[in-house]
């Protein structure tokens, strides 16, 4: 009987012993599960941060297209005003041309009413001349 209790003691110090380990081993395990939920959880936390980003970059990225589609209808629309621009310098030099011509023309004809003007008054003075000679002449034989 006394060897029996000595080899069950044996067999139960060996037992805890086993046991010990097994919950060290489970200690171990708990230690890595913690550590694994813990790397989880801040994997989770830098996805949802890096998907926020990538939303964040996706937002900026569509203000930028429709900023260089905004420039690019403004660059059109100043292609085009400088080409009115052009126009209108290009009518306003034609204008001036016209108004010189037309001045130059307006002074040629100035000139011209002057001469006629004077040659028809020294015509009326000439013909009321002669038609007081005649008058006189045929009053006064």
């Amino acid at each position: 009987l006394e060897e029996r209790v000595r080899v069950l003691t044996v067999e139960r110090g060996q037992h805890s012993e086993h046991v010990r380990a097994l919950e060290e081993e489970k200690e171990s395990f708990t230690s890595k599960i913690r550590t694994l939920e813990q790397r989880l959880e801040d994997t989770g936390a830098s996805l949802t941060v890096l998907e926020e980003e990538k939303e964040e970059y996706l937002q900026r990225e569509a203000r930028m297209k429709a900023a260089e589609q905004d420039s690019s209808a403004k660059g059109a629309l100043v292609k085009e005003l400088e080409h009115e621009l052009r126009l209108s310098q290009l009518n306003e030099r034609h204008a001036a041309e016209l108004n010189a011509e037309f001045d130059e023309a307006n002074g040629r004809l100035t000139q011209e009413n002057a001469r006629l003007t004077s040659d028809l008054r020294m015509s009326y003075n000439d013909m009321g001349i002669h038609l007081k000679k005649s008058v006189g002449a045929t009053l006064n034989p």
